[in-house]
C-alpha cells in the first residue's frame, strides 16, 4: 500500500546511520522533562512506591522469606537441589537399563490377567456378538 516506499525499505530518509531521530532529546533520554528525577509520575502513590498500603515498606509481603529471600534455605549456592542425582541425572536408579520399571509384568506385558486369551474383556457386547462367540467351536469337528 505505500507505493512509495523504496526497495530497501529507507522510508526515513532523513534520519542519520546512527538512528539519532530524536535530536531534542538529550543524551541521558530525560525526554520526560515533567517527570520528576525520581519518576514518581503517578502522583498518588508515595515517593516509596509503597501502592499496596497493605505491603511493608521493604515489600517483605512474604514475611516467612529472609531479608535475602533465600527462600530455599536447603539448595546449596551453586542450586544443585538434586544432591541425590549422578552426574547423568539417572535419578531412576532402581530402574534396571532397559526400563522393565513394571518387574510385575511378564515379558509379554500380559498385564490383564483376568482379561481371557480372545480379548473379550467387553462383557456387555451386543448378543450378536456374544452369539458368535458362543457358535465358535473350541475343538474343529470330526
Amino acid at each position: 500500500m505505500m507505493a512509495a516506499a523504496p526497495a530497501d525499505h529507507s522510508m526515513m530518509a532523513a534520519a542519520p546511520a546512527d538512528h539519532s531521530m530524536m535530536a531534542a532529546a538529550p543524551a541521558d533520554h530525560s525526554m520526560m522533562a515533567a517527570a520528576p528525577a525520581d519518576h514518581s509520575m503517578m502522583a498518588a502513590a508515595p515517593a516509596d512506591h509503597s501502592m499496596m498500603a497493605a505491603a511493608p515498606a521493604d515489600h517483605s509481603m512474604m514475611a516467612a522469606a529472609p531479608a535475602d529471600h533465600s527462600m530455599m534455605a536447603a539448595a546449596p549456592a551453586d542450586h544443585s537441589m538434586m544432591a541425590a542425582a549422578p552426574a547423568d541425572h539417572s535419578m531412576i536408579a532402581a530402574a534396571p537399563a532397559d526400563h522393565s520399571m513394571m518387574a510385575a509384568a511378564p515379558a509379554d506385558h500380559s498385564m490383564m490377567a483376568a482379561a481371557p486369551a480372545d480379548h473379550s474383556m467387553m462383557a456387555d457386547a451386543t448378543t450378536e456378538s456374544k452369539k458368535v462367540l458362543r457358535r465358535a467351536p473350541c475343538t474343529p469337528k470330526t
